[in-house]
């Protein structure tokens, strides 16, 4: 969200982008086979934080988190994440009773869901990070590490066994992580060497999301769902 921009247009705009960045969290749930109910989920790299409301969404009563460092050109600011969670709170309700209602599904978030926790943390250097995760979501952040997006930060290999070792010592025991990155980026001799075992793949093609719609630009994606041994 902007400084100073009208809350109530921010949440409808907000509501119409989390209504598809939903329907790509349930299908890539669905490809890996995921059918727990885990009761701590962490999205990890949460950027604007709508991948973390979707998994709130998708399981109700988890209790879910998205942590991020919120202090680079493109992450947003947390402020303004949580400025956005209490309009989401304020106008759910009168929504659903105008005649053009945020889609159901995405209003029974305010209203049967908890809402998402967010606060600032860093799975490189292993700061503020959450413990005992029961499925930690991890969605196009291990290639951004790999290439070393963020400056200052260690890249290739390092990097991503650095990132790899954070996020697995923050899962429990039989816990799973969800890996969603583009077609080509393999993490498998990664998650080898932290315990981490593979329990499927899959892979998908489809139209990214933008706050405009998704594009007409297919994209493909690989898909890995990881327990911690």
């Amino acid at each position: 969200m902007k400084p100073g921009s009208d809350l109530k247009v921010e949440a409808r705009k907000h509501f119409q982008y989390l209504h598809l960045i939903h329907e790509d969290v349930r299908e890539e749930l669905y490809l890996l086979g995921f059918s727990e109910q885990p009761a701590r989920i962490c999205d990890f790299g949460c950027g604007n934080g709508l991948t973390t409301y979707s998994l709130a969404l998708e399981f109700e009563q988890a209790e879910c988190t998205g942590i991020d460092r919120f202090d680079g050109v493109d992450a947003p600011r947390l402020e303004h994440l949580l400025q956005f969670q209490e309009s989401l709170t304020k106008h759910c309700a009168e929504e659903a009773a105008s005649r053009k209602p945020f889609p159901e599904e995405l209003c029974s978030l305010v209203q049967k869901a908890r809402l998402p926790r967010f606060h600032r943390g860093d799975f490189i250097r292993g700061e503020n990070l959450p413990e005992g995760v029961d499925l930690a979501y991890c969605k196009r952040i291990f290639a951004n590490v790999f290439e070393g997006k963020q400056a200052g930060d260690p890249s290739g290999g390092e990097g991503l066994h650095l990132a790899v070792d954070r996020i697995a010592a923050s899962i429990r025991p039989q816990g799973t992580l969800c890996s969603v990155e583009f077609e080509g980026f393999d993490l498998a001799k990664y998650l080898a060497k932290r315990n981490l075992r593979v329990l499927k793949r899959a892979t998908l093609q489809r139209r990214d999301v933008r706050s405009r719609g998704r594009t007409t630009v297919l994209s493909r994606y690989a898909l890995v769902l990881c327990q911690k041994l």
